[in-house]
């Protein structure tokens, strides 16, 4: 097995995972979310062996817990089952939190985090900025945000 590479992917490339991990058994189209295609949003992909293993995508979005300029959304974090316990969804994410700094020019970077997916974001800076709260159709979350500035 190849070294993991953390690149730049289309909309389209997250699809696949987006569906097998977040959207199971879902059409393929409640894997296409609004924002996907917006000249700003940013798709990242973690590929192994030229196989896309891990996504996340971060979209330009204030929200009431990061209002001002500067905030972008991260949404559609997701590992390949296959691929889980690698570290690779800490390592995406440390890369898109760098390039969301140093390229982007973040000031601050908020999700709805699963609540299984917490201590991830904990262990990236992020801190709950929410009580729990249920997404239909999807599960328990919580709002969760990082200052970059």
């Amino acid at each position: 097995m190849g070294n993991p590479v953390a690149i730049n992917i289309s909309n389209e490339e997250t699809w696949p995972l987006r569906n097998l991990v977040l959207r199971p058994g879902r059409d393929l189209s409640a894997c296409q979310w609004p924002g996907d295609t917006d000249e700003t949003t940013q798709h990242y992909g973690t590929s192994i062996d030229g196989q896309i293993v891990a996504i996340g995508s971060l979209y330009v979005a204030a929200h009431d817990c990061a209002p001002g300029p500067d905030v972008w959304q991260l949404r559609g974090m997701a590992v390949d089952p296959d691929h889980r316990g690698m570290q690779l969804g800490g390592q995406l994410l440390d890369h898109m939190i760098r390039d969301a700094r140093d390229r982007l020019g973040a000031a601050t970077i908020w999700c709805n985090a699963r609540i299984r997916a917490v201590t991830l974001y904990e262990r990236a800076g992020f801190e709950c900025v929410s009580e729990p709260f249920e997404i239909e159709g999807v599960g328990p979350h919580r709002v969760m945000r990082l200052a970059l500035k």
